[in-house]
């Protein structure tokens, strides 16, 4: 035993090379191997091969796989020779006694096939013996027998036509002709001449009848195949895709009733539309319509915004507004921040049928008619309530003066119209105004406000 130890510490130690891990054959402490088992475990000792080596009897390569070059004595891969397999996989390949096969894509494809055994004549050349078909005539299997057997004389192609007797059997057996002659692909007409040089870049033309070919001159250069056009909306076409030629028709969409062709309404500068006025359309001395105010039983029609610095001039329109109250008084009052209940000095000065007339002063706001104890609207047939127009100018510098006419009807007496003056007493700009009475709704009617400058 001390030997053998010995014998294995100076194996080790005389060793030139490094170390090999080694795998374990797994025999337990203090176990005697049997000679089978010593000579297994030497067997499958590969670890020092650092990689498994494929078993003869199968297995799979995890790299790419050469084979040597083939030589005299052998080839360099041999595939053996057996019998189809029932069920291929993509990939497989396999060797018959008919031919070699690929299974590709679930197909089985062969790129070799085994010719037939030669039941025809076979005519021999130098070094290799060739076999016909035996349905060939004999006249084609003999030497030199089998141009002229055809009964027409090939081209050879690599002799440019040189071995056709004639220029003209040339142009002949190809289809062309004699001359310069071509046929046109419209007609059956054909080339007979060229008169004189074509430029590069000109267009060919034909001089004649008979087909002579003459320089037609720079066609321009253009690819046009067809034109087209497109208008703006407010435009229709007829007929504008033109190919060869054709009339390009115009004419005006339909559009809206009482819209006009106008630039844009507000803003920087666009193309035109048509679209409805609007007040910024309107030349000086135009009143525009800013606003409308309807009654239905309302205790006030007010209107706080449309007043602003934008118009010089101002125009109440009264239209048969009816008071709830006998003898109210109809009055107005300027907005700013609040309506304003003070600081008027206003009146209006009434006329009636019996030319009688009356007056009445007002500071806490424009009187807007002029009434008495007995007077009373008609809200029902031709006779309305108060109808006219006051005016009134520059409500952004302050004290703007009011004046208009105003005419109502009262049933004693009958009152045919007042006149009404006055100002807010304040250099403060007002943005709106209401219309109230000084007891009871508004039964009906409306306020239009206009302004202008």
């Amino acid at each position: 035993m001390h030997i053998i130890r010995f014998i294995a510490v100076f194996a080790a130690i005389m060793s030139c090379s490094p170390a090999l891990a080694q795998s374990s054959p797994n025999w337990t402490y203090g176990q005697v191997p049997t000679p089978a088992q010593w000579n297994y475990a030497f067997a499958m000792k590969q670890d020092a091969l650092n990689y498994v080596p494929l078993n003869v009897a199968g297995g799979t390569m995890l790299g790419k796989l050469y084979a040597a070059p083939s030589a005299s004595g052998s080839a360099g891969l041999n595939l053996g020779v057996g019998t189809a397999p029932i069920s291929p996989n993509n990939g497989d390949i396999w060797v018959t006694n008919s031919s070699i096969f690929v299974r590709i894509n679930g197909v089985t494809v062969s790129p070799f096939i085994l010719p037939s055994p030669c039941s025809g004549p076979m005519v021999g050349t130098s070094g290799s013996i060739t076999c016909y078909s035996s349905g060939l005539p004999a006249a084609y299997l003999a030497s030199g027998a089998a141009a002229t057997s055809l009964g027409f004389t090939p081209l050879n192609p690599a002799n440019n036509l040189s071995d056709v007797s004639t220029v003209a059997a040339a142009r002949s057996n190809l289809g062309l002709g004699t001359a310069a002659t071509k046929a046109s692909s419209a007609g059956g007409a054909t080339v007979a001449s060229v008169t004189g040089a074509i430029t590069a870049g000109h267009i060919a033309t034909f001089a004649d009848t008979a087909g002579t070919v003459q320089d037609g001159g720079s066609n321009g250069g253009g690819t046009v195949t067809s034109v087209a056009v497109t208008v703006p909306s407010i435009l229709t076409t007829s007929g504008c895709t033109i190919t060869t030629s054709g009339t390009c028709a115009l004419g005006l969409a339909t559009q809206t009733a009482n819209t006009a062709l106008r630039g844009p309404a507000s803003g920087s500068a666009a193309a035109p539309t048509f679209r409805a006025a609007v007040c910024a359309d309107m030349p000086a001395g135009v009143p525009c319509l800013l606003n409308t105010l309807t009654a239905s039983n309302s205790s006030a029609l007010q209107d706080t915004t449309s007043i602003t610095a934008t118009y010089t001039h101002y125009k109440l329109v009264f239209m048969n507004i009816v008071r709830a109250t006998a003898a109210a008084n109809c009055e107005i009052q300027v907005y700013a921040s609040s309506y304003q209940t003070s600081g008027y000095l206003a009146g209006a000065y009434k006329y009636n049928a019996s030319s009688t007339g009356s007056r009445n002063n007002a500071t806490t706001y424009i009187p807007c008619d002029v009434n008495d104890s007995t007077s009373s609207d008609q809200a029902t047939g031709l006779i309305g309530g108060i109808s006219g127009e006051i005016y009134f100018d520059a409500p952004a510098a302050g004290y703007a003066k009011w004046r208009g006419l105003i005419s109502s009807y009262s049933t004693s007496p009958a009152e045919e119209g007042a006149l009404i003056f006055g100002f807010w007493n304040s250099a403060s700009a007002f943005t709106g105004y209401q219309v109230i009475f000084s007891s009871g709704n508004i039964v009906s009617g409306t306020v239009e406000l206009f302004g202008w400058n």
